[in-house]
């Protein structure tokens, strides 16, 4: 599905995440049907599908629960939030990203954290708030510093660039 995906073939992408999900049921593998659940939203997500890719990603996010795979589990709140954003549900999004950073930090998974910063900056952008915005993309800036993870760094300072010529 994923090589369907990058090759921009949609139909065929959705065809083999139906399909693992529907295999993954029958072996009894939660792991596998909660990722290919997670994949179909994301795969509607980028196709402007937010219901369906809602539908699909907070689907995988119970599975994970159900199982205790926490890291998968936060990394579907992450999804699910940019779903929220990007169909104008700014409370939504921000309650996920809020979920997805505070599971980051009990998790100690700094990475993650640092795109939640980031993800949640993106909502106060989203609401005009710009200082707000920039004051959490500087708390990402901060800790992909610390990290020495130069992508992070390249992506909040083309962020807080955004947001600066905003004001």
């Amino acid at each position: 599905g994923t090589c369907h995906q990058a090759l921009g073939d949609t139909a065929s992408a959705e065809q083999c995440y139906r399909g693992q999900i529907r295999i993954a049921g029958e072996l009894g593998d939660p792991q596998g049907e909660a990722r290919g659940r997670g994949n179909l939203g994301v795969l509607y997500r980028g196709a402007g599908k937010h219901e369906e890719a809602i539908r699909e990603i907070s689907a995988a996010a119970r599975i994970y629960q159900e199982i205790g795979d926490r890291r998968e589990e936060a990394g579907a709140w992450a999804n699910l939030g940019t779903v929220y954003l990007e169909k104008g549900d700014l409370d939504r999004a921000e309650q996920e990203q809020e979920k997805y950073l505070r599971m980051a930090r009990d998790l100690g998974d700094r990475d993650s954290e640092c795109r939640a910063l980031g993800n949640l900056g993106n909502v106060q952008r989203g609401r005009g708030q710009y200082e707000v915005a920039t004051e959490r993309y500087g708390e990402a800036l901060s800790l992909a510093r610390e990290l020495r993870n130069p992508l992070h760094e390249i992506a909040t300072l083309r962020r807080i660039a955004s947001v600066q010529a905003q004001l």
